[in-house]
């Protein structure tokens, strides 16, 4: 072993080499960086109990999942100080530790960034590639070795419907998807579509160079590396990756900024914090299957028992959650929900929308009412649905108070307005309904969420006594 990689940079320094020339050189760097620790505690690493390695991760203040590959290290590395009898007591503290899940912890979620610090570094990139690139990162595109950025094609963009047709390829083949993205995204696109010459260092430098004319978004320069145009060459992931690095010194940004999964972790929590203020509260699962969809992620298999489960990787729990999403963004707001204008009405009312995560949504609104109908109080579960407020139009519909729990027969006069409930929460049932059955709820109040936040909206619910009123007919019935 060199002994400069060991001289006085370790700890117990002696036993450390025998660790490093039985396992990997490389592990030197990790322990660099425990030897300030260990020489405070006096005592080597593999004396550590579970709150002290908790304690050193923290002080490493890790920006990434990636760091947690020491803790993996050091469980190897107290194993064989184990094996080699220099560690006989108390055994090793991360031997039954779920490293992946308690590792999380020591991330320093502070270190990822705002949507508007985002675009402030956007601003800042005198390229239009740069600019769309770092956005739609952001917005979910990454792919296999970054293939749904170098695949995109001017073709894929949908200026119009403001959507991106992205193809993640590998060797095993090819996966197609589309991405609806913001319009200021559209915008950048647009403007790199037409880009012809690229600044470079990010404007710093005097050189600039021609583009390549192909028929991708993302091209490369021509220069050393490529000297003629060539329409059909895609922009390789290593050059995405040297414009990031590129932009990340030129205006003396973080090193991890490098990092394409660093902008697309950071638009994770953004867009973890829109679904949550869209739906009116904290629900992990569904923004983890709605993220999920948005940045092409796969959920991770579990095999237990000989079966499978499928699950949703712990690194993405710990960015959904509310905490996390606190640090970056400060407290959250979840406003009333307020009734959505609808464009299309009739169509609406004449044929059946499709609704996306009504699974999720029914499960909430499930949750919020104890599992009971707010009417009769049936908790039979397969005669139970949530029922909107305001019909659906999109998933801004699935917000909590847009959402009352109901049995099936109670949920289908509601949709027909022949029930409808006041500003009291009490049921009013239309003089249409001849039903002396339905008709004993008249005047009966509902029974309401535990939390307020989650009471049904009673705007909406004016908007639904409107219809129902114009639909009724006079009688003795009060």
């Amino acid at each position: 072993m060199n002994e400069e990689l060991i001289d006085s940079r370790l700890y117990n320094k002696e036993f450390k080499s025998q660790f490093l020339e039985a396992h990997s050189k490389n592990y030197v760097y990790l322990f660099r960086n425990t030897r300030k620790t260990e020489k405070e505690k006096g005592k080597d690493l593999y004396d550590f109990s579970l709150e002290e390695i908790g304690e050193l991760f923290q002080s490493f203040k890790l920006k990434t999942r990636n760091g947690l590959q020491n803790l993996y290290t050091i469980r190897n590395y107290i194993e064989f100080a184990i094996k080699k009898e220099q560690k006989t007591k108390n055994g090793n503290p991360l031997r039954d530790v779920d490293i992946a899940e308690w590792g999380i912890q020591f991330i320093d979620v502070t270190s990822f960034m705002s949507e508007s610090q985002i675009m402030k570094i956007i601003s800042e990139c005198k390229n239009a590639q740069d600019q769309a690139l770092i956005r739609l990162l952001f917005e979910g595109a990454f792919g296999h070795k970054l293939s749904e950025l170098s695949n995109l094609k001017k073709e894929d963009v949908d200026i119009e419907r403001k959507i991106v047709y992205l193809t993640d390829s590998n060797n095993k083949g090819s996966r197609k998807r589309a991405l609806e993205v913001s319009d200021i995204c559209i915008q950048f696109l647009q403007e790199a579509m037409i880009q012809e010459n690229y600044l470079s260092q990010n404007g710093t430098s005097t050189k600039i160079y021609v583009l390549n004319d192909t028929i991708y978004v993302f091209r490369d320069a021509l220069g050393s590396r490529i000297n003629k145009q060539q329409p059909d060459k895609k922009l390789e992931s290593h050059v995405i990756r040297n414009r990031l690095e590129t932009i990340e010194k030129t205006r003396n940004l973080p090193s991890y900024f490098r990092r394409p999964s660093y902008i697309q972790q950071s638009g994770i929590i953004y867009f973890t914090k829109q679904h949550y203020e869209e739906i009116g509260e904290i629900d992990e699962e569904f923004a983890l299957n709605k993220l999920y969809e948005r940045f092409n992620k796969k959920q991770v298999v579990n095999k237990i028992g000989g079966k499978e489960y499928p699950s949703f990787a712990i690194h993405h729990r710990f960015l959904v959650q509310q905490t996390n999403i606190e640090d970056v963004y400060g407290k959250m707001n979840f406003p009333d929900f307020k009734p959505l204008p609808d464009q299309n009405k009739e169509k609406r009312l004449s044929k059946t929308v499709k609704r996306d995560q009504q699974s999720l949504f029914h499960k909430r609104i499930k949750k919020n009412y104890n599992n009971r109908c707010a009417i009769s109080g049936e908790e039979t579960d397969g005669v139970l649905q949530a029922a909107h407020i305001q019909g659906y139009i999109n998933e801004k519909s699935n917000h909590n108070q847009n959402g009352i729990l109901l049995r099936v027969d109670f949920h289908q006069l509601f949709d027909k307005y022949l029930l409808t409930i006041d500003e009291n929460y009490c049921v009013l049932i239309n003089n249409k309904v001849n039903s002396i059955y339905y008709r004993q709820y008249h005047g009966k109040e509902i029974e309401l969420p535990d939390e307020k936040s989650n009471y049904p909206s009673q705007r909406t619910l004016k908007e639904h006594r409107k219809i129902f009123f114009k639909s009724n007919i006079p009688n003795n019935l009060s």
